[in-house]
């Protein structure tokens, strides 16, 4: 037994000590000059990590959003440090295939090659299962599942050398509950993708990146609280929001580190133990130490979901 207990105070202090070494200040991923393709660009993530790329010397740096006046407003916005770097703005529908292509075929012609992609591009529509209609599924899956997919497919023949794809997932990619029948399901089948490009590109010289972002300070935020179930309100309790800067780097910090998972706060890493798919982990020291609290954490979550959701439901509308 007192063997157990010092290899499991040894693991212990191993894990402290792999911790403490990440906080260190890393050397920056290499951005200089290099060329940058962020969907979702016009606002909010994508825009704070165009700024944080621009801020790094990324050489140029394209912006991909539906809206053209919302790119030229985004690109007004964005400080840019040397003259010698360029902003391109491209009105394109990521989860139009024909759409996207153009834009892609346009960034071919303006910048040949891509080193950072960042499938950032995504919005979320809380409703219950018997509010939420075929077209909301259809819209969810297609902009924050289809789109990244779509973009990661169109960027992969210009990827460069050591290239970077991150995508924009969130904690409903490991662990949704009442009120993201839509958006956990999109945001599930996002983090399979990402999963399955990390070993399917681990010969071709790029690197993936899967973001579980937390709750980002976004006027998108304020729309989906307007329609968000009271039981779904509940589950989060009062989440911790971040800002969009924020987020952006501690994207950027996970990117210097080559973290495959890319999580915002220690809550998010924990919910991704709880749902850790065949992916490397940041820190194997600390998942021996919370492994034997593992089980209790996840039925923890579990039984607290559950009790809240317990609720009765609002009866159902007769279409």
């Amino acid at each position: 037994m007192n063997l157990i207990i010092e290899i499991y105070i040894a693991i212990a202090i191993l894990a402290l000590l792999v911790f403490l070494y990440r906080q260190l200040p890393f050397r920056k991923t290499p951005m200089k000059g290099k060329n940058v393709v962020i969907t979702g660009g016009s606002s909010g993530v994508g825009l704070a990590v165009a700024q944080e790329c621009l801020n790094r010397g990324a050489l140029n740096v394209v912006l991909i959003a539906r809206g053209k006046e919302g790119l030229e407003k985004a690109k007004a916005l964005l400080n840019i440090p040397s003259p010698k770097q360029m902003i391109y703005t491209i009105p394109a529908d990521v989860s139009n295939w024909d759409s996207l292509k153009s834009a892609f075929e346009t960034i071919k012609e303006k910048i040949h090659t891509i080193d950072y992609l960042f499938a950032n591009a995504g919005f979320a529509k809380p409703g219950l299962l018997q509010d939420t209609s075929s077209d909301d599924f259809q819209k969810q899956i297609e902009v924050d599942f289809l789109g990244a997919a779509y973009s990661a497919r169109l960027a992969f023949p210009l990827l460069a050398k050591n290239s970077h794809v991150t995508f924009s997932g969130s904690i409903c990619s490991v662990f949704t509950f009442a009120g993201y029948a839509s958006y956990g399901s999109a945001k599930y089948a996002l983090k399979a993708l990402a999963e399955t490009l990390r070993n399917e590109l681990k010969s071709s010289e790029t690197f993936i990146h899967m973001g579980i972002l937390s709750t980002v300070d976004t006027p998108g935020l304020k729309r989906e609280n307007e329609v968000k179930p009271e039981v779904c309100a509940a589950i989060e309790g009062t989440a911790n929001i971040f800002s969009p800067e924020t987020i952006a780097k501690k994207l950027l910090q996970g990117i210097d580190r080559n973290d495959y998972y890319i999580t915002m706060e220690f809550l998010s890493w924990i919910m991704l133990e709880i749902g850790f798919g065949i992916a490397p982990t940041s820190n194997i020291f600390m998942q021996l130490v919370f492994a034997p609290f593992i089980p209790l954490i996840r039925y923890g979550a579990l039984f607290y979901v559950d009790f809240l959701a317990r609720k009765p439901l609002p009866k159902p509308k007769i279409d």
